[in-house]
């Protein structure tokens, strides 16, 4: 028998206010009728079923830990959502979600981190102290219809286009990571644009942006372009038009769509090609910090930088740059007493002249509590699991792509600790892959990275 949890609305649209966690357990059921008001000042997590209705879910107060959690293991569906923390609070994704109708953001950001937000409604109010984040992953996907689209900005999420053409159905993606632009980083905001019909566009197409999505003393506004492109293959367009206090960037003449961001156009110099930057936990729970570059100038050292939030960083070690050099250099250090739970580590770049610039972000996740711990991440082989536990349990472990679809099952049933490696995974595609593990009411999701 399944167990509900019904929120009346009569004439007067109700309100309901939860303090704490509001848990929907496995097997129960939770409506909000009519055009009622939820008001949740702690987490909130679906294990069962949610009915959204018409209702509102509105995430308010202050948070010990800075943000305040919402999805649980299934995904959840809203109809209006509204973030009104705090100052100091977010409200932070624990799965993938969807908001039907409308996403308002009043106070305090959005972290999805690393989840994502499937928007078939739009987004109001965003700005520079309230916004949506993601720097450690996780993207806000809109679908749309585009015909001969004018001036149009498909759920507000953006970024708008003007074309005489036809582009059909299309799938809008923002993400909030930098891309790797031939070692020079972007802003932590990209789109990722996928008409049905994607050539002789001859589109315009307006790029939005926060203050907050650029490095100080990297970024310069008056030399923007927007970049075009994927992989290694990029091309800089240069702006047909501006606004810095508006923060857009315009161009005009694009043909077809691939990813979009914004960066230095390519007379900026840049001091160093970054190839890669990883952050990986060893077996002795310490963390590994790998990176690789060539063609450097001018390149005095790197500061190895950490943070808990993704926001506040402080400094690991200081590693003495090559100063010039026109071959490959490898460089490693570690971070021998990493957080418990997640540490966030980026790579910066000092110039001779004081000049720096920042690598993306890299998380590792170390869970004590839960007894979970996953390594490497970005992976290329193989994947190992630990685990700990006081007693005898049945630990179940499941890998999947990002459709969701199972790749990899296994139950183990071990004393007190356990180590099970998932090898043979160099023949998958790169992208996003979710790791599952469950043992008694404890369960794990971590987001992994295959690298090329």
């Amino acid at each position: 028998m399944k167990k509900y949890i019904l929120i009346l609305s009569l004439m007067i649209p109700g309100i309901l206010w939860s303090q704490g966690t509001l848990r929907i357990e496995s097997g129960a059921q939770m409506v909000i009728g009519g055009s009622s008001q939820l008001n949740i000042t702690g987490n909130f997590i679906n294990d069962g079923q949610f009915d959204a209705g018409t209702g509102k879910v509105i995430f308010s107060g202050s948070n010990v830990l800075g943000y305040a959690s919402f999805g649980g293991s299934n995904f959840t569906s809203f109809y209006d959502v509204e973030i009104n923390k705090s100052l100091g609070s977010m409200a932070r994704l624990s799965n993938n979600v969807g908001v039907s109708n409308e996403l308002k953001m009043s106070t305090g950001n959005l972290d999805l981190f690393g989840s994502d937000l499937d928007l078939t409604g739009f987004i109001t109010g965003e700005s520079e102290t309230s916004r949506i984040i993601g720097p450690t992953g996780g993207v806000v996907i809109k679908f749309t219809t585009l015909t001969s689209p004018s001036n149009e900005n498909p759920g507000n999420i953006g970024l708008t286009i003007t074309s005489t053409q036809d582009l059909g159905d299309t799938w809008i993606i923002r993400g909030h990571t930098p891309m790797n632009i031939n070692g020079s980083m972007t802003i932590n905001r990209y789109f990722e644009v996928i008409p049905n019909t994607n050539s002789g566009l001859d589109a315009t197409v307006r790029f939005n942006y926060f203050d907050g999505e650029l490095v100080v003393g990297t970024h310069l506004e008056n030399d923007f372009a927007q970049w075009h492109g994927s992989g290694g293959s990029w091309t800089a367009h240069t702006a047909t038009a501006s606004n810095q206090a508006a923060n857009w960037v315009e161009v005009e003449n694009i043909n077809d769509f691939q990813f979009i961001t914004l960066d230095n156009a390519p007379s900026a110099s840049l001091p160093i090609e970054l190839l890669t930057f990883e952050a990986r936990l060893n077996d002795q729970q310490q963390v590994e910090l790998i990176w690789i570059t060539e063609n450097e100038i001018n390149n005095d050292f790197f500061t190895v930088e950490r943070s808990k939030d993704a926001q506040t960083f402080e400094t690991v070690t200081i590693v003495d740059g090559a100063g010039n050099s026109n071959g490959t250099l490898n460089y490693f250090t570690l971070d021998r007493n990493p957080f418990t739970g997640t540490s966030y580590y980026r790579l910066k770049q000092t110039d001779f002249d004081g000049t720096n610039s920042y690598s993306d972000i890299k998380a590792v996740h170390i869970d004590t509590d839960s007894g979970f711990s996953v390594f490497p991440n970005p992976f290329y082989d193989d994947v190992t699991i630990l685990g700990q536990f006081s007693g005898k349990e049945t630990v179940e472990i499941e890998l999947f792509n990002n459709l969701g679809q199972s790749l990899y099952s296994q139950k183990i049933s071990e004393q007190n600790e356990f180590r099970q490696t998932i090898d043979g995974l160099s023949e998958l595609s790169p992208g996003y892959y979710f790791l599952v593990a469950k043992s008694g009411n404890s369960m794990e999701q971590f987001k992994l990275v295959k690298a090329d």
